[in-house]
């Protein structure tokens, strides 16, 4: 019987498939991630993964395949050799009814100077249902180009992602100690936090490419940031630059694709460490404006924007998405009108329970698809 249980559970998942190709109905959820971010040459490397299915996980592995960098004939940089071909490097199984499960993989080696790896890795529920997270590429050890952005964690060609590269800010002093650790903390908590406030970025993470440089900006008070050196040459790759610094000062952000913004390493668990990155995120990829009086406030005639001129331009918004028209608030003492609730990140970044708004969301997932359809 529980054999026969089994075959109607995949054949209902196959039925489902094809009705509906584009939804994994019935399938594990899995995230992988590499740690540290960037390693050094000979470092050991860990893969964790996370995997969560109802009915019950059976397995978790981890595939990897090694690359090095070379010039490319046309003298580009970036081009590889595979040195060993993609292959299982480690296994997790599971007896019982197993529903969340973690499964770590370490190359205890790590990998030599200017290595290209790629990884993925796949979880299989008892019903023998897979899903893989990846393929995700970053580099290790020396990076011959140094002026190029350094690929961290890479899911695709820039021209149909969202690339963003971590700045250190002049703080970290000579050869920016503590850098990529830090880094690899804003990754994982912020970015790709499974708390709510990072959802909308965890959950489209094949949207991103992520790079870090070691040439410093500088982070300033009252909103001045500058570049590093390499910007100009970095700029032709990357959408947003993030300069991360360690000293508490205000943060800000330019506008819109090409511009940079600041936030501070995580350095306490207070909520602000977490929520401002994915703030600040939304005014420099995603082209959002403040939604509180003191803030960059604007409105725009952008797709799915999240701020209006009047009344009657944020209501016209809300019918047309199905909202309540009680939804549109004037933003006290301003002439702007917002229709995201409390809790809105481009209103308040105290808490890691906030989310982006309803206006907020309809940004990024418009953003998703003109990216992914080559219009970053």
């Amino acid at each position: 019987m529980a054999t026969l249980d089994r075959w109607v559970s995949v054949l209902a998942i196959v039925v489902a498939y094809l009705t509906n190709p584009g939804a994994v109905i019935g399938a594990p959820e899995v995230f992988v991630l590499h740690q540290p971010i960037h390693p050094a040459a000979s470092q050991a490397v860990t893969y964790n993964v996370k995997a969560k299915d109802d009915r019950g996980l059976s397995a978790i592995a981890v595939f990897e395949q090694q690359e090095k960098l070379k010039l490319c004939p046309n003298g580009q940089h970036g081009c590889s050799d595979v040195i060993l071909p993609s292959r299982e490097i480690g296994k997790c199984q599971f007896v019982g009814r197993v529903t969340t499960s973690e499964c770590a993989v370490t190359v205890p080696v790590g990998y030599a100077d200017n290595s290209l790896i790629r990884y993925r890795a796949r979880a299989t529920n008892i019903d023998g249902i897979s899903t893989d997270d990846g393929e995700i590429y970053f580099t290790a050890g020396k990076y011959d180009w140094p002026d190029d952005p350094i690929p961290i964690y890479v899911r695709g060609a820039p021209e149909v992602k969202i690339d963003l590269v971590f700045i250190p800010d002049k703080d970290y002093g000579i050869g920016s100690p503590g850098f990529m650790d830090d880094v690899g903390a804003l990754v994982k908590e912020s970015l790709f936090s499974e708390k709510l406030f990072a959802s909308k970025i965890r959950d489209r993470r094949e949207m991103w490419n992520l790079y870090i440089t070691y040439q410093q900006g500088d982070a300033e008070p009252y909103c001045n940031r500058v570049p590093p050196p390499n910007w100009a040459i970095m700029s032709a790759t990357v959408d947003s630059g993030f300069i991360v610094h360690k000293t508490d000062l205000t943060d800000c952000s330019g506008l819109g694709p090409g511009s940079t913004f600041s936030a501070e390493r995580i350095s306490s668990t207070e909520a602000r460490f977490y929520v401002v990155p994915i703030h600040e995120l939304g005014h420099s990829v995603f082209s959002l404006a403040d939604e509180y009086r003191g803030g960059g406030l604007f409105a725009s005639s952008m797709p799915e924007h999240n701020l209006f001129i009047d009344r009657a331009t944020c209501e016209a918004n809300a019918a047309n998405h199905g909202w309540p028209l009680s939804n549109c608030k004037r933003i006290r003492q301003t002439n702007y009108w917002r229709s995201d609730g409390d809790g809105d990140l481009m209103e308040n970044t105290s808490s890691t329970d906030h989310v982006p708004g309803p206006s907020d969301a309809g940004r990024y997932e418009w953003w998703y698809q003109n990216c992914g359809a080559g219009n970053c």
